[in-house]
């Protein structure tokens, strides 16, 4: 059985086998890196937002658990 590695486009540059990555990849890296330092920015100078961050997870936990209980119990009957 043979199996063709090569993936590339014809005529790119590059390794063989080896697919090339789109120009806009680094943003997909720096624009949520850079949100995320504003985030904790804002934590350092205002700690309740942990607080209210960390109850807000566990609110969407509970809800998440509660429909899929939900749906569990209308698939069984």
């Amino acid at each position: 059985m043979e199996h063709k590695l090569n993936r590339g486009m014809p005529g790119m540059a590059g390794m063989p086998g080896m697919s090339m990555l789109p120009p806009q990849a680094p943003y997909f890296l720096m624009i949520p890196g850079l949100l995320l330092i504003g985030f904790g920015v804002l934590v350092i100078f205002n700690e309740q937002l942990v607080k209210w961050l960390v109850a807000g997870v566990f609110l969407i936990l509970g809800l998440l658990l509660l429909l899929a209980g939900t749906r569990m119990k209308r698939m069984v009957g």
